[in-house]
């Protein structure tokens, strides 16, 4: 019965519009592939929802001074950084708060991937 949940939870995720990536039973490499519109044979098919980066809090290590961040559309840039906390304008923020708050330019996470 596990390979029921797994299809549910599958059908629900396409439901919500989260990404499924497929992959054929039958096939020789073991790797997945977008799927935009599937069809669900899981008879020949495997499918899980498409994986999402994850990403976690920048630190002191990761030099930040002169990178731009953006908060409710504007941008702004940082300035300084401490063993806990970055300095952006006239303010600090720390790396929680960086990380939650603001993103880079491009839109990315102020976060490192993991």
């Amino acid at each position: 019965m596990d390979y029921i949940d797994q299809y549910i939870e599958v059908l629900q995720a396409f439901k919500k519009g989260e990404k499924i990536e497929v992959k054929s039973k039958n096939a020789i490499l073991d790797s997945w592939s977008a799927c935009a519109d599937p069809i669900f044979n899981f008879c020949d098919n495997c499918y899980r929802v498409k994986p999402q980066q994850k990403y976690i809090p920048f630190s002191l290590s990761n030099n930040l001074i002169g990178e731009v961040v953006t908060l409710h559309g504007d941008q702004w840039m940082i300035t300084g950084q401490t063993k806990e906390r970055v300095f952006i304008g006239t303010a600090s923020y720390s790396y929680e708060e960086l990380y939650s708050k603001f993103t880079f330019k491009d839109g990315s996470p102020c976060g490192l991937s993991t």
